[in-house]
């Protein structure tokens, strides 16, 4: 399963938003955010085969 949105790993694990974006930032994860950017930078290294990364 792939999530992609701070919001839906919420909903999956009940965890708080602010929970998640830590785990994001701590794992250089791009979940997208409410307002449509991402909690770290998108770089070749941690891009999602779904954007085109490997």
């Amino acid at each position: 399963m792939k999530y992609i949105t701070v919001d839906s790993v919420v909903k999956l694990t009940g965890y708080t938003e602010a929970t998640v974006i830590k785990w994001a930032k701590d794992g250089n994860i791009p979940l997208l955010i409410d307002n449509g950017t991402t909690v770290v930078p998108v770089t070749d290294e941690n891009r999602p085969t779904w954007m085109g990364g490997s």
